[in-house]
């Protein structure tokens, strides 16, 4: 059936809105998106909202009331689905609580579904070692845990990431080889969305 209406997508950077880390996300959809596709960039109010990143669970607790501010008004305004732009997933289940007939997704699951469809086991690269035991319980709420080849880090944060493209290509090219190599993973997820852009040399080489 064709929807009579464009669908209609926001993408939601659960932190405090910023000029240039926006244009990065805003640079994907034009990039990615489908013909006919209508998709919103947006984040946090940075008024309320001054961190750039939510690699603690404290700063997750903080937003959590911001993104569901920003579900349920997406929700009223029509929106037709909503993704929370970061791979812990923050506050997924309790966003789909109030989102109506709005379709709610995260990168870790949707990464998930994706990469078990493709392949038999997947590694994914996150930046610290600190956020394997919280995304790694994820992955197993999600069941899929014995598609998991495991987590390799490339010691970078959430705000390293953009700062030394070649750098950053290094180290998750290491990463990436480890995984398939060492841990028989047939697909890869890149575990953070300012990991975005980085894929394209990754597959070129691996």
């Amino acid at each position: 059936m064709i929807p009579s209406h464009p669908l209609k997508v926001m993408y939601l950077n659960p932190v405090g809105d910023h000029e240039a880390t926006d244009q990065i996300f805003a640079d994907m959809v034009r990039d990615h998106k489908l013909p006919g596709t209508e998709v919103h960039v947006t984040a946090l109010p940075r008024e309320h909202y001054r961190f750039s990143h939510i690699e603690f669970r404290t700063y997750e607790a903080m937003v959590t009331r911001g993104i569901l501010r920003a579900v349920r008004a997406a929700s009223e305004e029509g929106f037709d689905a909503l993704a929370i732009g970061c791979f812990y997933d923050t506050a997924l289940h309790d966003a789909r609580e109030i989102s109506g007939d709005m379709i709610i997704t995260g990168p870790c699951i949707a990464s998930c579904e994706i990469a078990a469809s493709l392949s038999n086991r997947f590694g994914i690269i996150v930046g610290r070692r600190k956020w394997v035991h919280q995304m790694q319980s994820t992955v197993h709420d999600y069941g899929y845990g014995n598609r998991l080849a495991g987590f390799y880090d490339v010691g970078l944060g959430v705000d390293d990431f953009q700062k030394d493209h070649d750098e950053t290509n290094r180290r998750l090219k290491a990463a990436g080889r480890k995984a398939v190599e060492d841990g028989g993973a047939e697909s890869l997820i890149l575990g953070c969305t300012m990991e975005i852009g980085f894929y394209k040399e990754i597959e070129a080489e691996l």
